[in-house]
């Protein structure tokens, strides 16, 4: 028999009074957490607020309500819970983090900007708490600012050594390393896909012939100067070809074009996290693993020998663990950073939706070495499903 309507309505409300009630009765602190975790940096400054009132002496809230507060946009309203924290306790290496941002001159005021002021509270920060990488990853962008190597070195061993960086991101670096032709020019597009390459071949000496270059990054002068100069890539901005895009955008032009004329002397390639702005604008890009190789114009868009080779390796390798560390505080790396053995099956897609000849056996084998190899790597079903359903689309295209 079916229920009468009313009696439908009456299930469903008390079905949403008892979700708003068991949300109520969350300690605020855990709704705060939630929120700055869920990208919800508004609310969660609103929370940690509540939070630091009912526990004015707990410095960790204040320190919280500092980093919502500058992840919201609101630099000025971080100063003051940062100083609260620092108060009730000195050695609060998330609270000297935020001092060292607000003098940064994304966060600072107009001529208030001090390297050096942000670089004596990076140091506090991991000298309060070694195991913080989050501080530890801004020593190292600091570290060359200042020129300092063996600051660098050490930041990058520390992001290994904390867990900062995971053991699938490691994993991935390395492989993506020793995929690559000798001397490459690896460009890189995000955080987590630059340091982690780096910190393989600081910390573990992995392909230390490899420049590492993160295409972003090279708007600001204080990291494109000294990290072409330091790879022996002799960029002239005078004689840039591309005099309408950025400073970045003429840089890796640049780069293209001396890589297919030989005048560069290595080969340069894209990483496949690397913007999409920058590696479509022509099709003289070949998918030779888990990389963009610069090729010449008309050259196959995908060398499947090397393609198979590295996926073999891959399959070698341990993929289990998280993509993100528990202690990145960096929402935006929580929800979007992808699962580094996702971006491995996506080589396979890749290479099956580029490959010029079909080869249907080949296909069926790539099928199923996915399934295993994400079951494997502890991806869950779901995404699996998904994957694979993105494969077999791809090679009916």
């Amino acid at each position: 028999m079916i229920a009468p309507y009313s009696c439908l309505l009456r299930a469903a409300t008390l079905l949403t009074l008892t979700a708003r009630l068991s949300v109520a009765q969350q300690p605020v602190t855990q709704l705060a957490f939630k929120a700055y975790l869920a990208n919800n940096a508004d609310s969660a400054v609103t929370l940690f607020r509540i939070a630091a009132r009912q526990r004015p002496s707990d410095a960790s809230l204040h320190a919280w309500l500092a980093e919502a507060a500058l992840r919201s946009g609101n630099p000025a309203d971080a100063l003051q819970p940062a100083d609260d924290a620092l108060r009730l306790d000195p050695c609060n290496a998330q609270a000297h983090l935020v001092r060292a941002s607000l003098f940064m001159p994304r966060y600072a005021p107009r001529g208030r900007a001090d390297n050096d002021s942000t670089w004596a509270h990076l140091i506090e920060a991991v000298n309060c708490d070694s195991s913080d990488g989050n501080a530890w990853s801004y020593v190292w962008k600091y570290a060359i600012i200042r020129q300092d190597s063996a600051a660098e070195s050490r930041a990058l061993r520390a992001l290994v050594a904390t867990g900062f960086l995971t053991r699938p991101q490691i994993t991935y670096a390395g492989w993506v390393l020793r995929s690559l032709p000798p001397r490459a020019v690896l460009l890189t597009g995000g955080d987590l896909d630059t340091y982690a390459p780096l910190a393989a071949q600081v910390a573990m000496g992995v392909r230390p012939d490899v420049a590492v270059v993160n295409i972003v990054m090279l708007n600001a002068s204080w990291y494109s100067r000294p990290t072409l100069a330091r790879h022996a890539l002799r960029y002239d901005a005078r004689l840039a070809v591309d005099s309408t895009g950025t400073d970045a955008q003429k840089i890796v032009t640049w780069l293209r074009q001396e890589a297919v004329t030989g005048a560069l002397g290595r080969p340069v390639a894209f990483a496949l996290t690397a913007p999409i702005d920058t590696t479509a604008r022509d099709s003289a890009l070949q998918l030779a693993g888990p990389y963009w190789l610069v090729v010449r114009p008309g050259v196959a868009r995908t060398d499947s020998a090397k393609v198979a080779e590295s996926l073999r390796n891959a399959d070698a390798l341990d993929w289990r663990g998280p993509a993100v560390a528990w202690s990145d505080r960096s929402s935006f790396h929580r929800l979007y950073e992808p699962q580094p053995a996702l971006i491995v099956s996506r080589v396979a897609l890749l290479d099956n939706a580029l490959g010029a000849q079909r080869d249907r056996d080949l296909a069926r084998s790539r099928d199923e070495w996915m399934s295993n190899f994400l079951r494997r790597a502890g991806i869950d079903w779901l995404t699996t499903n998904r994957t694979l359903e993105a494969f077999r689309a791809s090679r009916s295209k």
